[in-house]
């Protein structure tokens, strides 16, 4: 996995964000490290979450050790926000 280093100033709303995404997602076991790390990564990293959300998704999902099942899910999931990209991810990984 790649580890990108760029600093939270600039990203409106992430208290919100990280509240969201960890609260809907507390239930989840440890074994979905991945999916905590990609969420962290496009926090922090305002070209990732770009690319994330445009047509880069598959490139950028590939930095990341992902399970088969979380890489679908992750591909498969439609959003016009990081916000709701990750609402709907923690919506699948609860189901």
């Amino acid at each position: 996995m790649t580890h990108r280093s760029h600093p939270i100033a600039g990203v409106l709303g992430s208290e919100v964000i990280i509240d969201v995404v960890f609260g809907l997602c507390d239930e989840v076991d440890m074994s979905k490290v991945a999916l905590q790390a990609l969420i962290g990564t496009a926090l922090v990293d305002q070209e990732f979450c770009t690319d994330l959300l445009n047509g880069k998704r598959p490139l950028v999902l590939a930095e990341f050790d992902l399970t088969a099942a979380e890489r679908e899910a992750a591909l498969a999931t439609e959003a016009d926000s990081f916000k709701e990209f990750a609402v709907r991810l923690c919506d699948w990984l609860a189901a």
